[in-house]
């Protein structure tokens, strides 16, 4: 299944390993980016086509589903245009950063009946596989509930960025 992969900040390189290592016939097809340089040094290390807009991608009949890996507030805009073309969409959490517009979101996709995933990059770190590996073993039994506390900590320039907000905005939203 081919895949387009809108945005090429941090989390990029995970999906493109997520992709590489999947056993599931994936491939990442496309990449549309803002950042021509960045887009243009990207596609030629990891795909075959480099879009010069959305509307292309909603065009492409090839794309089983579209990544959108792009700050939380500049999401609607895309997902309104890629749920209209009825493509699939997986996003990076959060949905949004203002409940209202994530809602929106949610309703968009259901609306015109198309697939909206949800996706933390956290999930290719090597204590998260151990943790499954550990659950799917059942070396840990039944588990019944969890009560997870990750002291992450990033310097207040990361949540000075546009579109990012304040660590407690974003605790809020979720």
């Amino acid at each position: 299944m081919n895949i387009a992969l809108i945005g090429l900040g941090m989390v990029s390189t995970t999906h493109v390993a997520a992709i590489n290592n999947s056993d599931k016939n994936l491939k990442l097809h496309g990449v549309l980016s803002s950042n021509s340089e960045k887009k243009a040094q990207f596609a030629a290390e990891n795909v075959t086509y480099a879009y010069n807009s959305l509307e292309k991608i909603t065009q492409d009949e090839d794309i089983g589903f579209v990544i959108v890996a792009t700050l939380p507030d500049a999401r609607l805009g895309f997902v309104e245009t890629l749920a209209a073309a009825g493509k699939p969409i997986l996003m990076e959490k959060p949905i949004e950063r203002n409940l209202k517009v994530a809602t929106y979101i949610v309703e968009i996709c259901e609306k015109a009946s198309v697939p909206l995933g949800l996706v933390s990059q956290h999930r290719a770190r090597e204590a998260s596989l151990a943790l499954k590996s550990v659950i799917d073993a059942g070396q840990l039994g039944e588990i019944c509930t969890v009560d997870l506390r990750v002291p992450w900590w990033r310097e207040q320039i990361y949540y000075d960025s546009p579109g990012r907000g304040h660590m407690y905005v974003m605790a809020a939203v979720l």
